[in-house]
């Protein structure tokens, strides 16, 4: 027994310092910080190192989406109204978010090409963007003309309402949010479940559905 608890106790003398140097290394890559705007709130990077996110026009006022890229932090502007935010963007560049229009609705944006597009609603006065992959192909969620949240696909222009595009395996569920969607189509997303619970679902895009052209 004496034996064994002295085998033991130079196991933890080896190990022990073994453990403290792997947590003690140093890192193999380091950071340059870089500073995009006063109280900014960064929500999304691509591939290329271009930030999105929202910049306050002033020290507690109101906000608007930004886009960083290549050393340059562009205000995004709004669509008419007082604030925005970027929520997304994709290796193309694009970016969405929400804007408020002029009568101060808030509306889901594309911006591409220096130009900030309404996606319009599926009906309600209310949408917004979350994410967007390199096809083009954008998920958040939107008011219906009932007044419910419903998780929407825009598709080469085209908002759709998901929950109408969900085979028999989500019946009885309640899609509300798009949160975002990969390159394959993919789809992270909330809904509530045939006894209202939240919870988080992916959608799998079915073989023979047609491929969304990308946003030109």
């Amino acid at each position: 027994m004496m034996k064994i608890a002295h085998l033991a106790l130079i196991g933890l003398l080896l190990v022990g310092p073994l453990a403290a140097s792997g947590d003690s290394a140093a890192p193999s890559v380091g950071y340059r910080l870089i500073e995009l705007g006063f109280g900014g709130s960064p929500s999304g990077i691509n591939a290329s190192g271009q930030v999105v996110g929202n910049l306050p026009l002033s020290l507690g006022g109101l906000s608007h989406a930004f886009l960083y890229s290549r050393g340059s932090t562009t205000d995004l502007g709004t669509l008419g109204g007082v604030q925005s935010s970027a929520l997304g963007i994709n290796n193309s560049g694009q970016v969405v978010g929400w804007a408020a229009t002029a009568t101060q609705d808030i509306h889901a944006f594309l911006y591409r090409s220096g130009s900030m597009i309404d996606l319009g609603t599926l009906g309600g006065l209310l949408s917004v963007a979350y994410g967007i992959n390199n096809s083009g192909q954008i998920v958040g969620y939107s008011l219906t003309v009932q007044g419910q949240l419903h998780a929407f696909l825009d598709s080469d222009g085209s908002m759709t309402d998901l929950n109408s595009l969900v085979d028999e395996s989500g019946a009885g569920y309640l899609i509300h949010t798009g949160t975002s969607i990969n390159n394959a189509g993919q789809i992270a997303a909330q809904a509530f479940n045939p006894n209202g619970e939240t919870r988080a679902i992916l959608l799998i895009p079915r073989r023979g559905v047609e491929k969304a052209k990308p946003h030109p």
